[in-house]
């Protein structure tokens, strides 16, 4: 139930995100009030998470799972360089959320 919960809660904190590039400064109507929906959505799952997990496990996992993925929609769908420090970090992400997720449900 917790996973399955965090997966949409990431995508819309990810997706408030690309609105928020979209928006060029909050000056596109649109794409501002798309990024505005997708974050209350994310924080709504977030305040749910946090009835039945701790805080920092959960926004540790949030906020990496997050990054890993905008890093990745960024060289994919932007073309931005992908370097060896990039992935480097990636893996510290996704080893740290893994110790992490271990932790919660040790």
């Amino acid at each position: 139930m917790d996973l399955l919960l965090l997966v949409p809660t990431i995508s819309c904190g990810v997706l408030g995100t690309l609105m928020l590039r979209a928006s060029q400064g909050l000056r596109r109507a649109g794409p501002t009030a798309l990024a505005i929906v997708f974050f209350v959505l994310a924080t709504v799952g977030l305040a749910r998470l946090l009835l039945v997990l701790p805080v920092g496990p959960v926004y540790a996992v949030w906020a990496g799972s997050a990054s890993l993925v905008l890093l990745l929609i960024d060289w994919l769908v932007f073309k931005e360089e992908l370097h060896r420090r990039h992935v480097g970090g990636m893996l510290l992400i996704v080893v740290g959320v893994v110790l992490i997720d271990l932790q919660v449900h040790a």
